[in-house]
């Protein structure tokens, strides 16, 4: 119903509510430092105080759908999405945004859009594509590091003793990679 909610956890009764433009379809949300950080179809992430539900910061992508949940690291927001570009080719964008006041740290764009939420350890994110590859970017400037073939998916990476892991497959057999 576009609105984000805030709930008493312990009697359920509703703290507060923020409307945006649009429909909030996969994006969860991210909390760190008091602020609550939520994408939606309506090409903006937002930040909104956790406590008081008043926005603190929006950015207009202009152009991306922000399916993934934001991830916070350092004092950066990070975020992913499908590019809605007027020529109806899909391309995808991640955003790096300073967590407090909202600058565009970078952006990196691909020839596909992102199929995951992004992870950052260690001065990488991670994030899957929907064109198959696994990337690791650069959490500082978004350059890629490396990728990896793997099949197509939307599974969200984590780390553990020094490898990433990650699943990927369509219907059917899937694998998870190392």
């Amino acid at each position: 119903d576009k609105n984000v909610y805030a709930l008493n956890a312990a009697t359920g009764e509703l703290r507060w509510k923020y409307a945006t433009g649009a429909p909030i379809n996969e994006s969860g949300p991210a909390i760190a430092n008091g602020i609550l950080y939520m994408g939606s179809n309506d090409y903006y992430l937002y930040a909104i105080n956790a406590a008081t539900g008043a926005l603190i910061w929006k950015y207009n992508t202009g152009v991306a759908l922000l399916f993934s949940s934001p991830t916070v690291a350092n004092n950066v927001v990070y975020i992913a999405g499908w590019n809605n570009l007027p020529n109806n080719s899909k391309k995808g964008s991640v955003y790096a945004m300073n967590a407090v006041t909202g600058t565009l740290v970078w952006e990196a764009l691909a020839n596909t859009g992102f199929t995951s939420s992004p992870l950052v350890s260690a001065g990488l994110l991670y994030i899957s594509a929907g064109d198959g590859n696994f990337y690791a970017l650069n959490d500082a400037t978004g350059s890629v590091v490396w990728s990896k073939p793997i099949k197509p998916g939307i599974s969200s990476a984590t780390v553990a003793n020094g490898l990433v892991f990650v699943g990927a497959g369509g219907t059917g057999a899937g694998n998870i990679y190392a």
